[in-house]
């Protein structure tokens, strides 16, 4: 069985080994021959001289999670990478590391300035190392931000019906920082009578399950299929979308016999020592031209249908694009935090 580490620990063991992939990106100008999909950042605005951002830094340190698809990952981050070299004049160096605990380790220690999280992890991340929310992701333009989590088992399990039949079951998790695979999955649990409530229910988990740490959506979901868990917990879109299209699930392969109640959706978040005026331009960029409909306009692809058009490939998380979020909009983590005692919400 996967060992479970709770944050502090995660966060003290770890080294961030972080591996460059897109190392010194040099000249700051048009990037425009490099991105390899026909686009222009240079007709985005000039924000540092239209924001006044003489005091702003002009190195940023990005890190971010690997996905299922590393490729993918690549082309996606390139454009983001790109808009904001142009836009506020700066040499971004982007690393990826291995769990969102190093990504907030990096970000609290400074050796970061910008990075992708889940919900869950930004709220550890804010609230244990300053990071501000700059902007989350939305499937469709004036969509609500949310997603929900699901738990998945074999469609031909007739065993497990409901969460309430993964009592004694080998149940995957994602990792211990995962909102979807971790945080909201315990809170059904404990709502279904699985585990018992709060710290109690955390602490002597073994004794009513058995969990596993898949450590990615994707491998939750794969270990079910290959027989290591009985049922594992990933959210809505990699089942019903990304690894459907990936060749790695068939449709009918797994049946959802739970979900979750509606969780915001992941923010693009921002050390809290950069200037207050940098971290909206970065909100600027995000929300107004990091979208599909900005994107098919200015050359970098052609097709913006959300589900199956290539536009959407070019956003980091799949979506349409981003919105605004504030801070209280991940209040109710929060309160899931109070309810489960989640041993990482302690931070």
């Amino acid at each position: 069985m996967a060992r479970k580490l709770a944050l502090p620990a995660a966060i003290a063991a770890m080294t961030l080994a972080l591996t460059a992939c897109n190392g010194d990106n040099g000249d700051n100008g048009d990037n425009s021959d490099d991105n390899g999909n026909g686009g222009d950042a240079s007709s985005l605005p000039d924000l540092r001289e239209e924001y006044g951002g003489d005091d702003w830094p002009t190195e940023l340190q990005f890190v971010s999670i690997p996905s299922e698809d590393q490729v993918e990952l690549a082309v996606q981050y390139e454009v983001l990478i790109e808009m904001f070299e142009e836009a506020l004049d700066v040499t971004i160096e982007s690393d990826e590391v291995t769990a969102y605990a190093a990504a907030i380790e990096a970000l609290g220690a400074g050796t970061a300035d910008i990075a992708n999280f889940g919900p869950f992890s930004y709220v550890v991340a804010a609230d244990t190392a300053g990071a501000q929310s700059v902007a989350v992701a939305v499937s469709e333009q004036d969509e609500e931000p949310s997603y929900v989590s699901y738990l998945v088992t074999l469609s031909d399990n007739d065993e497990i019906n409901g969460i309430e039949d993964v009592a004694g079951k080998t149940v995957c998790f994602v990792d211990e920082v995962s909102t979807s695979g971790r945080l909201y999955p315990l809170a059904g649990l404990m709502d279904a009578g699985v585990l018992p409530q709060g710290e109690e229910g955390v602490e002597n988990e073994e004794e009513y399950i058995d969990p596993y740490l898949a450590g990615a959506h994707d491998n939750s979901v794969l270990a079910v299929l290959d027989g290591t868990c009985d049922a594992g917990f990933a959210y809505d879109n990699i089942v019903d979308e990304q690894m459907i299209a990936a060749g790695d699930l068939e449709e009918g392969q797994v049946k959802v016999v739970w979900e979750s109640e509606d969780i915001p959706s992941s923010p693009f978040a921002a050390s809290g020592n950069l200037p207050d005026d940098m971290i909206e331009a970065m909100r600027e960029i995000l929300i107004d031209y990091l979208n599909v409909e900005w994107l098919a306009e200015n050359g970098y692809c052609e097709d913006t249908d959300t589900e199956t058009g290539d536009c959407r490939h070019l956003v980091p998380t799949n979506d349409w694009g981003y919105t605004e979020a504030t801070d209280s909009v991940f209040d109710g983590i929060r309160a899931v935090c109070e309810v489960t005692q989640a041993t990482a919400c302690e931070g």
